[in-house]
């Protein structure tokens, strides 16, 4: 396996805290390129228990585009946790980096990399261009109990790939030990596939904090 880059080792994720009630955002950005931007924004959505109110709904992100869609782009979780626009493909525009959490420390939830992209028909689709759940949490390393939380940044780690890479982080237990303090990360990276249209995972690494 071929090393991770150094800038890996300055890299601190650390997860959201969740809010635990709904919270509208809205933001105005061109995701096309185009000149025209587009809204990307909070959608209140009833909670397991069929609620609505603010401590009960939970939290999803959709985009209204130029031509009056609204499309979802994630599946609802308890909160929003993080929502940017980096430069994450090479395509024109930017692209909508979405943390959602759930859980009352917000261990759980999901991370969506969308992009806009333009059809022949006038009017742009979403495309993902990664995701990850917490429901699907990566193999635990050799001596971990279970995931205890994640984080993820979209940054320039390595010069062998144009543009940007996304590192994902998923921490985990040892037996015994509390939520809190998780002493193993797993680090994922992925570098965006032109030819795909997405991020592809490229090298990982664990990493344990001493005893």
């Amino acid at each position: 396996m071929r090393a991770l880059p150094a800038a890996l080792a300055l890299l601190a994720l650390a997860a959201p805290a969740a809010s635990g009630f709904f919270e509208p955002v809205s933001r105005h950005v061109d995701l096309t390129g185009d000149g025209k931007p587009e809204r990307v924004h909070t959608v209140k959505m009833p909670g397991p228990g069929g609620g609505t109110g603010d401590l009960e709904a939970q939290t999803a992100v959709a985009i209204a585009d130029t031509c009056g869609d609204n499309q979802f782009v994630t599946r609802p979780q308890d909160s929003l946790g993080s929502l940017s626009f980096p430069k994450a493909d090479t395509h024109r525009g930017r692209e909508a980096f979405i943390d959602l959490r759930s859980g009352a420390s917000g261990r759980a939830g999901s991370i969506d990399l969308v992009a806009l992209r333009p059809q022949g028909s006038g009017c742009p689709r979403p495309r993902e261009l990664f995701r990850y759940s917490s429901d699907h949490p990566p193999r635990a390393p050799r001596g971990a109990d279970g995931a205890a939380g994640f984080a993820a940044k979209v940054r320039d780690m390595s010069s062998r790939f144009k543009g940007r890479e996304l590192a994902l982080s998923v921490y985990f237990t040892k037996p015994g030990e509390p939520l809190c303090c998780p002493s193993i990360r797993r680090t994922i990276l992925y570098r965006y596939d032109s030819k795909r249209d997405r991020y592809v995972r490229y090298a990982a690494r664990t990493t344990r904090r001493p005893n």
